[in-house]
């Protein structure tokens, strides 16, 4: 499953639009002025709030072997499909061309292999009488056992384009949702190319990001609420089924997933939800004003002012208090926190600071 890129998107969006703020101007040197604030600390609540996106439980990609070229398209991007239901023809001009092609290239690997093997089971007596020297000698098995990996990949080759032939129609291997497809009439595809992806949204699973502060509070089987943004349902009710073994190394976070059942197909991917679950552990977390937050790649993100130039953060939210955002990650009590004029900032740009 993709890995999650969660944030206040739906929060934050305005903030991105605004290409200047009043009373703010850029000096001829071209340092930014810029208003900043001081991050303060505070001690974490035990209630946790995220913010977490959704995706599918399962996703298979549609693709072949060797060139494909397809000749109706059944479904498309959006379809709810059956498992076994038909999805695209195949094209048997193309197919056919193919086989005649890799038959042909078997028969000239089975020659290479037939005196091959000649030559490594008569090699002593060729080595004596000086027609194959010493390193051809010592390269015979290596050789052979390569041109019989080519024989047997060409002949799986064959086996999956006769398939192909006796069945043209592509069927989906699972009962899901088309969620990407590239298929059209007439088009080629090259082999491992990406036909069409086909999803599993029954149920779907939420991802989210949990600091590494927190991670001595949660455990497979932590309850956790999840209310789906721009949803008009209840609360659903799950648990956390899932915690990853790595941590982000910019966001000083890692990811945890839940699942929901989906039967009605109300739930999409990419999604946004909020997350909240009773951490058993608390600590020290920071405060920092909504205004200085932004989205850069999905990321909650602000800059900080250090040694007189702008440096681009990432940051965890936990909770949305107010103006104010309580962060886990990313800042410091004291790291002087740019609130206004961020727009057209750049890590590294130099800055005047209006307080």
């Amino acid at each position: 499953m993709r890995i999650y890129r969660t944030s206040l998107g739906f929060i934050l969006l305005a903030l991105t639009s605004c290409s200047g703020c009043p009373g703010l101007s850029t000096p001829p040197d071209n340092t930014a002025s810029v208003v900043v604030q001081t991050v303060s600390e505070t001690q974490s609540s035990p209630l946790v709030t995220v913010y977490g996106v959704v995706h599918p439980s399962n996703t298979i990609e549609i693709t072949f072997p060797s060139l494909v070229k397809i000749d109706q398209v059944t479904v498309h991007a959006g379809d709810t499909v059956a498992l076994g239901a038909p999805l695209f023809k195949l094209s048997a001009d193309g197919l056919n061309t193919q086989l005649a092609q890799l038959r042909a290239q078997k028969k000239e690997q089975e020659a290479i292999l037939e005196k091959t093997r000649y030559i490594l089971t008569n090699r002593d007596k060729l080595l004596q009488e000086g027609k194959i020297d010493q390193t051809q000698y010592a390269g015979l098995d290596t050789e052979t056992k390569a041109t019989e990996a080519t024989v047997e990949r060409i002949q799986t080759d064959i086996s999956t384009l006769e398939q192909n032939l006796n069945n043209l129609s592509v069927t989906s291997p699972i009962a899901g949702q088309v969620i990407e497809s590239r298929a059209a009439p007439g088009i080629q595809y090259a082999a491992k190319e990406i036909v069409m992806k086909i999803a599993t949204m029954d149920p779907v699973t939420v991802v989210f990001p949990v600091s590494v502060d927190d991670a001595p509070g949660i455990a497979i089987g932590t309850p956790v609420t999840i209310k789906l943004t721009n949803v008009a349902t209840e609360p659903f009710n799950s648990t956390i089924r899932y915690i990853g073994p790595t941590v982000n190394p910019d966001s000083k976070t890692f990811e945890v997933w839940a699942s929901l059942p989906n039967p009605q197909g109300l739930l999409k991917a990419n999604m946004r939800a909020t997350v909240q679950y009773t951490s058993s552990v608390t600590h020290r977390v920071f405060i920092v004003p909504v205004s200085a937050l932004s989205m850069r790649e999905h990321d909650a993100v602000l800059f900080l002012v250090k040694g007189g130039v702008a440096r681009h953060t990432t940051v965890t939210i936990r909770e949305i208090k107010g103006t104010n955002a309580i962060v886990g990650s990313g800042v410091q009590p004291g790291d002087l926190v740019i609130v206004q004029g961020w727009e057209r900032l750049q890590d590294g740009s130099p800055v005047d600071l209006r307080h």
